[in-house]
């Protein structure tokens, strides 16, 4: 199947894709009542004027401290929590439900 050039999706949404699956994983090799630890150099950071110059650092799909915690939300993760040093580094916590919620049956 040949598929055009603009029928593909723009590197954002595969960027967001990618960003989903990522944080699905995580979620599904947790086990129930896991824990999730993670340290994020934040996009701030990253794509200051003065670490652009001196660092050869990727800045594209860098994340800041609210798309991290909103990506472990709705990944289904519990009481995700935060702090920054210095507004460059975050470190992330979250934890997974201790048992699955039951499902109803058709």
């Amino acid at each position: 199947m040949i598929r055009l050039i603009e029928d593909q999706p723009d590197d954002s949404s595969i960027e967001e894709i990618l960003r989903e699956l990522a944080f699905a994983a995580m979620t599904r090799v947790l086990k129930p009542g896991g824990r999730f630890y993670a340290e994020e150099v934040l996009a701030c950071f990253i794509d200051h004027p003065v670490v652009r110059r001196l660092l050869d650092h990727p800045g594209a799909d860098r994340f800041d401290t609210q798309s991290f915690r909103a990506g472990l939300s709705e990944a289904g993760l519990l009481q995700p929590k935060s702090r920054q040093f210095v507004g460059a580094i975050g470190w992330f916590t979250a934890a997974r439900a201790t048992s699955r919620p039951p499902t109803r049956s058709s």
